[in-house]
């Protein structure tokens, strides 16, 4: 009896963690939805965007409202809301100079 109590318990604690709906679009207009929880960190949001969209992890950048996303935040450290979208974008190499 001790052994169900203590998986129906964490059961219970899992269950009742907040979940967050998030919305990754890319630079080409594309839209992937996840449901993640609130205080996971959105390195695991990230990897599985860039596993959907067959990116390699370290040549993406994630943006919410302007502001760069570190991979150890959290949707509750960004104040993000149920339906925040988060851009993700490849950094542009080249250019800021011209010769003539």
């Amino acid at each position: 009896m001790g052994e169900n109590d203590r998986e129906n318990k964490k059961r219970k604690v899992i269950d009742e963690t907040p979940t967050i709906s998030l919305k990754v679009k890319s630079q080409d207009n594309d839209e992937r939805y996840f449901r993640i929880r609130r205080d996971s960190p959105l390195l695991r949001l990230m990897r599985a965007y860039c596993e959907k969209k067959q990116f390699e992890f370290r040549y993406i950048r994630f943006f919410y409202d302007g502001q760069y996303i570190r991979p150890n935040q959290t949707p509750d450290s960004l104040g993000l809301e149920d339906g925040a979208e988060i851009d993700a974008l490849t950094p542009q190499s080249g250019g800021g100079w011209r010769s003539f």
